[in-house]
Parts: C-alpha cells; structure tokens; sequence
C-alpha cells in the first residue's frame, strides 16, 4: 500500500508544532516522551490510523516517537520532524 502526504493529512485529528515548552506537560504522557526536539505533534484517535501514519513516516524514511496522550479522550501522540501538508498550507499534494 503507497500511502499519500494527503492519506497522512487525513489520518490524524489534530496537529501542532512541538518544542521544548511541552516539557512543562510531561506527566500527561505515557510512556515519557524521549525527546522535546520533535518539531511536529500529530494525535490520532485510533490505533489503526496510527499504524497507517506510522507506515506513512516509515516508508519516506521519517524518523518518530509514539506516546498515549492522557491529556486528550483517547488519542495517540506520533511526535516527529514531518511537516504535514496542511501545516505548510499546501493545497496541492507534493509526494
């Protein structure tokens, strides 16, 4: 399966950028994120939408760490130097 930039847009609920101010957060987090050098934080309300965002990351050679938000109602946390599309303002689908 070839998943798209656009496929990874739709696959998670919610995307911020992330940095060390999230460190003040840390308990909220399990297990503890490793590192506060991600630069984008993308949650996913279901596991297998994960393992596809993952797949995604992994297959264009993206590097990530994946964390349970207990700060969200049910969401995984993929933290990772990706930039979504939608995040750059993309309208057009660059693979």
């Amino acid at each position: 399966m070839k998943l798209t930039n656009q496929d990874f847009m739709y696959l998670h609920q919610c995307s911020m950028q992330w940095d060390e101010s999230w460190r003040s957060k840390a308990g909220r987090f399990e297990p503890s994120v490793k590192s506060y050098e991600w630069r984008w934080a993308y949650w996913f309300d279901s596991y297998p939408a994960l393992v596809l965002g993952r797949q995604f990351l992994q297959d264009n050679g993206w590097q990530f760490e994946v964390v349970w938000d207990l700060g969200t109602p049910q969401q995984w946390l993929l933290l990772t130097n990706y930039e979504s599309i939608e995040s750059k303002g993309d309208e057009v689908e660059e693979d």
